[in-house]
C-alpha cells in the first residue's frame, strides 16, 4: 500500500510537475499530461486534509492504481528527457500514444476516488476523470509530413536535403543557423542509433536517414591549391582554391576583406566575430591565429574578389555547358535519372551569382525544361520541382532574366504545377510566380494565364493545408492586386478585398468603376454581407457626391440591399436620407441623373423597408420626418398619380413595406387614408396592366388589415367588390391571394355578401380549399396564404342570417370543413386555424338564432309545428319519433339527435377536443386561442345548456386546459372572453368547489374585476361569487350560486 498512499502520490505529482524536461515539456502530449497532474494535486490535497482515519477500501485501491500509473509516467519522462531531440522526433508517435494511454488509465483510477459528502469536490473529480478518459493526443501535421519524408526510400539531393533539414531543425526547436546546438543533437543521435532496438525498424530507418542528411549538409568543399590551376584541363571546372574559402564559414567568399593580421575573411563573418568579442568583453583577436588585434579595420581584398568572380564565371560556363548537354541527351533518351543529375549540377551553378543565372536564363535550358512539362513524364514531379527552384533563382531580382523566362513560356508551366499533388513542386511554382509577379507588367500576364488566379486563391484560402504554401500564394496575390484587370478576375473568383480597398481608398474614377462593378456582379449571400460591412458607408457617402458617383453607388446599394441581413448595416450607414432625397428630387441641369437611377433608389428603399425593425426611427430629412410620416407618405401618393407604371411599381413596394411594419403600420396606414390613397389605388387598379395590378392589390391587402372599413366604403362607391371576386377566381396565385385577403379583411353587409359575392362563392371556395390539400398552388407560402384568405372570405357567410345562405352552408358541409382545418399540422397554420375556430363559433351560435322561416325552408325541417322543431338540436322535448332514437345517438348537450353540418353541433362534429388542443399549444397564439374560447363559449351561451356544455368541455379535458390558459392572459380581449366562460363553468357546483381554492384563478379574476371593462368585470364578479370569494375582494356578500 506504500505505493498508493496519499503522500506518495502527491510526491510523485510534485516530481513530475517540477521535473526539468527541457524541450520535452513543449510537446503537446507532455504538456497536457502534466497539466492534468497539476489539476489532480489540489483534489488529492483536499482529500488528504479530510482523512483522519484509515482510507476507505475503494479510495485505497484507486490510489494504488494512480500511483502505479504515475510511476510509469515518471519512467517514460526520465527515459525521453535524456534522449536527443531527433530521437524524440522519430519516436513522437510512440511517445504520444504512450502518454495518451497513461492519461486515459489515470482517468479511470481517478473516477474511483470517494469524496464522501463533498459535492463540489465530487464534481471536480468527475469532470477531471471524464476529461482524462476521453483525452486524445496527436502529433502535428508538420511532424507527420517530415516523418513521411524520412520514411520514403528517396535519393536525397541538394535541394530536398536543404529544405528538409531546415524543417527538421525547427521541429526540434533549434534555428537552422545554430550549428552548435544542431551538432550536439547530431552527436547524441549517432550514439542512440547503435542502442535502438532493431525491432523498431521504422524509427531506426528514420534516424539513419537524418544522419545521411547531416552528412550532405555539412560536407566540406573540395579544395585545390593554387599551383594546380595550370594542370586543370580547360574544359573541366576548377575546384575552389584554399584562398577562396573563408576560415570561419568554410564557404567560398563573396565579399573578402583583409584585417590587421593580413588574413582574409568573409566580411559578414568577421563582423559577427568582432561583435561577439565586444559583447563578451574579450580582447579582439584574429579568429584563425589568436593574435591580438589593435584595430578592427577591414579592407576589401579587391584582387581576390575579382579572382573568385573570374573563377566562378569560368566554372559556371563549363558547368552550364556540360549540364545542358547532359539535359539534352537525357531528354532525348527519356532518362529521368540523367535529367535529375543535370538539374542538380545546374542548381549548384545557380549559387555562383547573378551573371551565371542570367546566362542560364539566356541558354536553351528553359525550353528543354518546358519540353518535359509538356510531355508530363511519368514520375517527373521531382524533375519539375528542381527545375522550378532553378528558374526561381534565375528570376531572383533580375528583370532581364525574368523577361527571358516569360518569353519562353514559363508562366504557363508554373501555373500547371500549382495543381500538383506534390507539396515541393507547388512550393517551387509559387516561389517562381512570386518572384516574377514583382514587376507589374509580368503580374498582368500571370493574371491572364488560365487558372492562375483560381489556383492561387484556392491555395491561399486552404486553412487546413500547408501554411507556408498559403503564405506564398497570398504574397503572390498581393502583387497581382496592383493590376486592375486582376482585381476583376479575383472578384469573380470570390476575393473581394482588393476591390473593396480600391473602392474605399481609390480616386474618384476608381470608386465609380468599382461601384459600377458591384452593381452588375451576381453575389452569393455571404459575399453581399461582406461587401456591405466593408464598403456600405463608402457607397452611402457617394450618394451625396456628384451625379456620376450617385449613379454608380445607387446601383451597388440596390444589389446589396436585396439581402435582408444587410438592411440593418445599410440603415446604420445612413442610407435612408440620401436615397429619399434622390427619389423626391426634381431634376435640374446640375443634378440630373441618367438612366433609371431614381427607380433604382426607389427599389433600394423598398428593399430596406421590407425588413422591419431597423429603419422605423431613422430620420429621412433635416426636418425630422420618418419614412412613415405624413409628409413622405403623401409625397409618395402624389408621385403615384404622375409617373409611369414602372415607377409606380417601385413606389407601391415602398408603401407595402412601410404599411407592413408592426412599428410603422398604424401611422403609415392612417396617412394613406388621409392622403386619399385608397381612391388613388382603386383608380389605378382600373387601368393597370397585370404586373402593376399585382402590386396595387398587394398594397390594398396590407392596408385592409387596419383600414378595412375605409376600403369597404370606397369599394361600395366604386363597385369594385365584383371585380375583386373575379380576380380571386382567376387563380393567378399572387393576385388571387391579395384579392381574397382584401375581401376577407374588409367588413361586408349581409346584402353585399349574398348579392355581390354570391352564395356560389361558398362551394367554389371549399372546392379550391380541397384542391389546395391535394395540389399546391405554387410554394408552401402561397398555398398557406390562399387557404387563410379563402377562410376569411367564408367567414362573411357565417355571419349571415339569410335562410338561403344557411342552407348553402349546410349543403356544402362548411362546418366539417372548418373542423378539418383545425386538424392541419403543416406549418402549424395559425391564421387558418384562428379563422376556422371563429367560423365554428359563428355557426355554432347561428344555430341558436335560426328564424322560423329558415326552419320552414330547410330540408331538415320535421313536419310538426315549427315551434316544436325550432332548434331541433337544442329542444328538450321528446316527440314520439325522438323516443325511438337510440340513447347513443342522442346529443348529450341538446337532448336530440344532431347532424354536425345540418345543426352546426360542435359535439357531434368532434370539434370540442380540437378547440381545447389550441388552448394547450406551447406557442403564444393569442388570436387563435381567443377564437377557440369564443367557439367553446357557444356551448354554454344559454342558461339551460350550461351544465351539459360544461360536462362536454370537461370530458375533452377542456376545463383544466382553459383555466390554466385564463390565468396566463393579460390582454383585455382575452380576459373579457375568458371571464365569460369562467363564470359559466363555475356555475357547476363541482367545479366551483374545485377551483375555489385555486389562488392563481382567484388572482386572475380579481385582476379582471378591478381593471377589466364593464362586461368582463360583471362576469368576474359573478365568478368570484360562485367561489364565495366576492366578499373578500369587494366587501359584498356573495350571492347564492345558480
Amino acid at each position: 500500500m506504500e505505493l498508493g498512499s496519499l503522500g506518495q502520490v502527491l510526491d510523485r505529482i510534485d516530481r513530475i510537475s517540477s521535473a526539468p524536461l527541457g524541450m520535452l515539456s513543449k510537446r503537446e502530449c507532455i504538456r497536457r499530461f502534466v497539466g492534468f497532474c497539476e489539476r489532480l494535486q489540489p483534489i488529492l490535497e483536499q482529500l488528504d486534509a479530510g482523512q483522519d482515519v484509515e482510507l476507505p477500501v475503494t479510495m485505497a485501491t484507486a490510489l494504488v492504481g494512480i500511483g502505479r500509473e504515475l510511476q510509469r509516467a515518471e519512467s517514460v519522462l526520465e527515459a525521453y528527457k535524456e534522449r536527443s531531440q531527433f530521437f524524440v522526433l522519430t519516436h513522437c508517435l510512440a511517445l504520444t500514444k504512450t502518454m495518451e494511454d497513461l492519461t486515459q488509465s489515470l482517468g479511470k483510477w481517478i473516477s474511483l476516488l470517494n469524496c464522501g459528502g463533498l459535492s463540489e469536490l465530487k464534481r471536480r473529480i468527475e469532470d477531471l476523470s471524464t476529461e482524462m478518459q476521453h483525452a486524445r493526443f496527436y502529433v502535428t501535421d508538420a511532424e507527420k509530413s517530415s516523418l513521411d519524408a524520412l520514411e520514403k526510400e528517396v535519393k536525397y539531393d541538394f535541394l530536398i536535403v536543404g529544405v528538409l533539414w531546415r524543417d527538421l531543425a525547427r521541429l526540434i526547436g533549434v534555428e537552422p543557423t545554430n550549428s552548435r546546438a544542431l551538432e550536439e543533437q547530431v552527436q547524441l543521435l549517432k550514439k542512440e542509433v547503435t542502442m535502438v532496438d532493431v525491432s523498431m525498424d521504422r524509427e531506426l530507418d528514420q534516424m539513419r536517414n537524418i544522419l545521411k542528411i547531416v552528412e550532405q549538409v555539412t560536407a566540406e568543399p573540395q579544395l585545390t591549391r593554387m599551383y594546380s590551376y595550370k594542370e586543370s584541363a580547360e574544359e573541366e571546372p576548377l575546384q575552389p582554391f584554399e584562398s577562396f574559402v573563408c576560415p570561419l564559414t568554410k564557404q567560398i567568399m563573396k565579399d573578402p576583406v583583409m584585417i590587421q593580421s593580413e588574413l582574409t575573411y568573409e566580411r559578414s563573418a568577421i563582423e559577427r566575430w568582432f561583435k561577439t568579442c565586444a559583447e563578451e568583453g574579450r580582447s579582439v583577436t584574429c579568429p584563425a591565429t589568436g593574435v591580438l588585434l589593435a584595430s578592427t579595420e577591414m579592407r576589401s581584398n579587391i584582387m581576390l574578389r575579382h579572382t573568385i568572380e573570374e573563377w566562378c564565371q569560368r566554372n559556371a560556363r563549363i558547368r552550364i555547358h556540360k549540364a545542358l548537354s547532359q539535359l539534352s541527351k537525357s531528354s532525348s533518351m527519356k532518362s529521368l535519372a540523367g535529367v535529375e543529375e543535370a538539374l542538380d549540377s545546374i542548381l549548384k551553378v545557380c549559387g555562383d551569382g547573378p551573371v551565371t543565372q542570367y546566362r542560364l536564363g539566356k541558354s536553351h535550358f528553359t525550353s528543354s525544361v518546358l519540353e518535359f512539362w509538356r510531355k508530363r513524364v511519368a514520375g517527373g514531379s521531382q524533375v519539375r520541382t528542381k527545375a522550378l527552384y532553378i528558374l526561381q533563382r534565375i528570376a531572383a531580382d533580375d528583370i532581364d532574366s525574368q523577361e527571358c523566362l516569360v518569353e519562353a513560356g514559363v508562366l504557363k508551366a508554373a501555373v500547371r504545377s500549382l495543381s500538383s499533388s506534390h507539396v515541393y513542386e507547388v512550393e517551387g511554382a509559387l516561389k517562381l510566380l512570386l518572384e516574377i509577379s514583382k514587376k507589374p507588367e509580368f503580374a498582368k500576364l500571370i493574371g491572364k494565364e488560365k487558372g492562375a488566379l483560381i489556383h492561387l486563391l484556392g491555395i491561399s484560402s486552404n486553412s487546413s493545408g500547408n501554411a507556408s504554401l498559403s503564405v506564398l500564394a497570398d504574397r503572390t496575390l498581393r502583387n497581382l492586386e496592383q493590376i486592375d484587370s486582376n482585381v476583376w478576375e479575383m472578384a469573380e473568383a470570390g476575393r473581394l478585398e482588393p476591390l473593396i480597398t480600391r473602392l474605399c481608398k481609390g480616386p474618384e474614377a476608381t470608386k465609380i468603376e468599382m461601384a459600377e462593378y458591384l452593381a452588375e456582379k451576381i453575389f452569393v449571400n455571404s459575399q453581399k454581407e461582406f461587401v456591405a460591412r466593408k464598403a456600405g458607408k463608402v457607397l452611402v457617402h457617394m450618394l451625396s457626391a456628384n451625379s456620376m458617383q450617385k449613379e454608380a453607388a445607387i446601383g451597388a446599394l440596390l444589389n446589396l440591399s436585396s439581402l435582408e441581413e444587410n438592411v440593418p448595416v445599410l440603415v446604420k450607414a445612413g442610407i435612408l436620407l440620401p436615397v429619399v432625397e434622390i427619389i423626391l428630387s426634381v431634376p435640374t441641369s446640375s443634378n440630373r441623373l441618367r438612366g433609371n437611377s431614381k427607380e433604382q433608389a426607389a427599389t433600394t428603399l423598398a428593399n430596406v423597408v421590407a425588413v422591419a425593425g431597423s429603419w422605423e426611427t431613422v430620420q429621412i430629412d433635416s426636418e425630422g420626418n420618418l419614412v412613415q410620416s405624413e409628409y413622405f407618405v403623401h409625397r409618395l401618393l402624389g408621385l403615384l398619380s404622375s409617373v409611369g407604371p414602372d415607377w409606380n411599381s417601385k413606389l407601391l413596394k415602398i408603401l407595402i413595406g412601410v404599411a407592413s411594419s408592426p412599428q410603422a403600420a398604424d401611422n403609415a396606414v392612417k396617412h394613406v387614408v388621409t392622403g386619399n390613397g385608397i381612391a388613388i389605388i382603386l383608380t389605378l387598379l382600373q387601368t393597370s396592366d397585370d404586373a402593376h395590378r399585382q402590386h396595387l392589390l398587394s398594397l390594398l391587402s396590407v392596408l385592409s388589415v387596419r383600414a378595412g372599413r375605409e376600403i369597404s366604403q370606397a369599394i361600395a362607391e366604386t363597385r369594385h367588390l365584383q371585380s375583386l371576386k373575379e380576380i380571386v377566381k382567376l387563380k393567378n396565385a399572387e393576385e388571387s391571394i391579395f384579392a381574397a385577403s382584401i375581401i376577407a379583411n374588409i367588413p361586408l353587409t349581409e346584402h353585399e355578401t349574398i348579392n355581390f359575392l354570391g352564395l356560389e362563392m361558398i362551394s367554389w371556395s371549399l372546392a379550391t380549399i380541397e384542391e389546395l390539400k391535394t395540389r399546391r398552388m405554387g410554394s408552401a407560402r402561397v398555398t398557406s396564404s390562399m387557404l387563410e384568405a379563402l377562410l376569411g372570405v367564408l367567414l362573411h357567410f357565417t355571419r349571415c342570417r339569410d335562410s338561403q345562405a344557411i342552407d348553402a352552408m349546410k349543403q356544402s358541409k362548411l362546418f366539417s370543413q372548418f373542423k378539418q382545418v383545425l386538424q392541419l399540422h403543416q406549418g402549424r397554420a395559425w391564421v387558418a386555424k384562428q379563422r376556422a375556430a371563429t367560423g365554428l363559433g359563428y355557426l355554432s351560435e347561428r344555430g341558436l338564432i335560426l328564424s322560423p322561416e329558415v326552419m320552414a325552408s330547410s330540408s331538415f325541417r320535421r313536419k310538426n309545428n315549427w315551434m316544436d322543431n325550432l332548434f331541433s338540436c337544442f329542444s328538450s322535448k321528446n316527440s314520439s319519433l325522438d323516443q325511438a332514437i337510440l340513447a347513443d345517438s342522442v346529443c348529450s348537450i341538446h337532448k336530440r339527435r344532431c347532424d354536425p353540418d345540418a345543426n352546426f353541433c360542435l359535439r357531434e362534429a368532434g370539434a370540442i377536443g380540437l378547440l381545447v388542443e389550441l388552448l394547450e399549444e406551447d406557442e403564444e397564439q393569442a388570436s387563435v386561442q381567443i377564437a377557440a374560447v369564443e367557439a367553446l363559449s357557444t356551448l354554454v351561451s344559454s342558461d339551460s345548456l350550461v351544465e351539459a356544455g360544461v360536462r362536454e368541455i370537461s370530458r375533452a379535458r377542456g376545463v383544466a386546459a382553459f383555466m390554466k390558459w385564463f390565468q396566463t392572459q393579460r390582454s383585455g380581449e382575452a380576459q373579457e372572453k375568458g371571464a365569460f366562460l369562467v363564470e359559466r363553468i363555475l356555475r357547476v357546483e363541482e367545479h366551483a368547489r374545485l377551483y375555489s381554492l385555486d389562488q392563481g384563478l382567484i388572482r386572475a379574476l380579481v385582476e379582471v374585476f378591478k381593471h377589466g371593462r364593464n362586461g368582463a368585470r360583471k362576469n368576474a364578479e359573478a365568478a368570484l361569487a360562485h367561489t364565495d370569494m366576492l366578499s373578500v375582494v369587494s366587501g359584498k356578500s356573495s350571492k347564492n350560486r345558480r
